[in-house]
């Protein structure tokens, strides 16, 4: 269920369309993807195969890594806190 998801982007007062979930669990990923949100999913851990490229989660594009490295060459606007990160764009 994405309550959760929602409930924190409106504790930030930020709408749920402007959040980036990273996530590790396909149920985390699911309830995110319901909530609106970017998600990408993170397949670094142990418990789960190392890959990247995208898959399709409740019909929406998600990015997959497996490396917190190449975190900010998939996106590097968050590393220059660009108008994606600050809302004003």
């Amino acid at each position: 269920a994405p309550d959760l998801f929602l409930h924190a982007a409106a504790q930030m007062g930020v709408d749920a369309s402007r959040c980036l979930v990273i996530e590790d669990s396909m149920p985390g990923l699911q309830a995110a993807a319901s909530a609106g949100m970017e998600v990408w999913w993170f397949t670094g851990g142990s418990h789960l195969p190392g890959r990247e490229g995208f898959e399709t989660v409740n019909g929406r594009k998600t990015t997959v890594f497996d490396k917190w490295s190449r975190f900010f060459d998939i996106a590097p606007e968050l590393r220059k806190g660009g108008d994606r990160v600050t809302g004003n764009g």
